[in-house]
């Protein structure tokens, strides 16, 4: 068995491990937490802790979105929760970098991405005014 394979067949078994507890998590931290306290993080030890913190994330929002519509109006709750909190249109793409956010418009292009954002800070400004 190489080492690719050796990976995938332990970040399959990470995932089924995410599956079994997911549902009974209200939260991603619930599920972190549930995931730590049986040593789950064990299976996908190659990834460092950002990366399997993202791993889960992106897990946790692919089992909340059933669509990609679904995905879109997810980011726009979490625009509408931190733009207020921003300077400008960088500071908001960097919050919604680190808190993960940017995840739920990963089908979207880069240029995409800054457009879509761009509309939001936009619409948002317009109608605080």
């Amino acid at each position: 068995m190489g080492m690719s394979s050796y990976v995938m067949d332990s970040e399959e078994q990470f995932i089924n491990s995410v599956n079994l507890r997911i549902d009974q998590c209200s939260t991603v931290g619930e599920l972190v937490n549930a995931l730590t306290r049986d040593n789950c993080f064990a299976d996908i030890a190659h990834m460092d802790a950002v990366e399997q913190l993202e791993f889960v994330e992106a897990l946790w929002i692919d089992s909340q979105i059933e669509s990609m519509d679904d995905a879109e109006e997810l980011f726009c709750e979490r625009v509408n929760e931190r733009i207020g909190e921003c300077e400008d249109i960088g500071e908001l793409l960097e919050t919604l970098e680190k808190d993960h956010s940017m995840l739920l418009i990963s089908h979207m292009t880069d240029s995409e991405k800054l457009e879509f954002v761009e509309e939001l800070w936009n619409m948002f400004w317009q109608n605080y005014s």
